[in-house]
């Protein structure tokens, strides 16, 4: 099956070379292309393209609001050399971050993140999927790692944590930061899975090891790391309901 991708850029090198790793990968027919956002966001609506490949810096509209203009469910991977914008990408729901400059075989990898169909009719099926919501629950976001974005399963995740500025996500090797508020993180996480129990906590319920009486009103929550939390009053009460 041929995937149609657009291309956004203002850099004609930086298409040039892009045009030429997706040649070499193949499977991919490049129906349209732009040089600034305003262009792509009016091309891509008539298009009406798989994927699009944007740029974050361009003239007339920058990637990220070219991708809040773009047709619900239009999958999406940036293509930067400025890896500040991750977090803004997640945000926006983006397959994946390229990093400039990236080869074959990260780009490659990223079309692998192209959601499928088990019936085998196509990616507009896929993109129905995702406007209908079926897939709104949050399944991966990028993370800053030793200098690199690098995609992270929230199955992964063992908890949430709330600071001042920044959120702090535990997994059992390590954490990291993200300037995304814990309130929309609560709001894209599987809530199957998910469970904020505070104002400043959301734990994994799949790491809790246990659950135990804190005082009169409240559960205290034992993860399997040893972590030991407090849920609030109301929280608490939505624990002991999850109780058979």
């Amino acid at each position: 099956m041929t995937l149609r991708a657009f291309l956004a850029d203002d850099e004609p090198k930086s298409l040039r070379k892009l045009r030429g790793l997706l040649e070499e990968i193949g499977g991919v027919e490049i129906v349209g292309e732009a040089r600034e956002g305003t262009t792509a966001v009016e091309d891509v609506h008539r298009l009406e393209p798989d994927l699009v490949f944007l740029d974050i810096r361009m003239p007339g509209l920058s990637g990220l609001e070219v991708a809040e203009k773009l047709p619900q469910g239009t999958q999406v991977i940036f293509t930067t050399a400025y890896d500040r914008y991750a977090v803004a990408a997640f945000e926006l729901h983006a397959l994946d971050y390229l990093l400039k400059p990236f080869g074959v075989d990260r780009l490659r990898k990223a079309l692998q993140r192209v959601p499928q169909t088990a019936e085998g009719d196509g990616w507009a099926v896929a993109r129905a999927r995702d406007a209908l919501g079926d897939t709104n629950a949050l399944t991966r976001l990028f993370v800053r790692e030793r200098g690199h974005i690098v995609p992270l399963a929230t199955s992964d995740i063992v908890r949430l944590e709330a600071g001042e500025e920044y959120v702090t996500l535990y997994t059992e090797e390590r954490r990291y930061l993200v300037s995304v508020r814990l309130r929309d993180f609560e709001a894209r996480l599987d809530p199957d899975r998910f469970l904020r129990i505070s104002r400043a906590d959301i734990v994994n319920l799949d790491h809790v090891r246990s659950l135990s009486r804190y005082d009169a009103s409240r559960l205290q929550v034992e993860l399997r790391d040893g972590t030991v939390l407090v849920a609030s009053r109301s929280r608490s009460k939505d624990l002991r309901r999850m109780a058979v």
